[in-house]
């Protein structure tokens, strides 16, 4: 344990005497099923598990209110756009007859 103050105290710049260390290693657990930390512990969930469903609400409402807007907005149809007509390829150029240049 005096090892784990010293370290503790490397860490972290706190002084703390090893009787102290012992405490806090050995009582953690009963803290942690103690009725207060559980007691704690379920209403940090149940808020979290309220404002999820907050969230959710909030974001159907969004999601309700874009559908009415799209469905009261009318659609136009649109006539088909015209199709151009295919282009044609140009003919192959016709070869050229060689020149010869005479000797001289």
């Amino acid at each position: 344990m005096a090892d784990y103050a010293a370290w503790i105290k490397a860490q972290t710049g706190y002084d703390v005497d090893p009787m102290s260390v012992q405490l806090a290693g050995t009582m953690r657990t009963y803290f942690q099923q103690s009725e207060g930390n559980q007691k704690r512990i379920s209403d940090a969930a149940a808020a979290k598990a309220k404002e999820v469903a907050a969230r959710a609400a909030r974001k159907a409402e969004r999601d309700a209110a874009r559908a009415a807007k799209l469905a009261a907005k009318p659609v136009e149809a649109k006539p088909a756009p015209a199709r151009k007509a295919p282009v044609k390829k140009a003919a192959p150029a016709k070869p050229k007859a060689p020149t010869t240049k005479a000797a001289v």
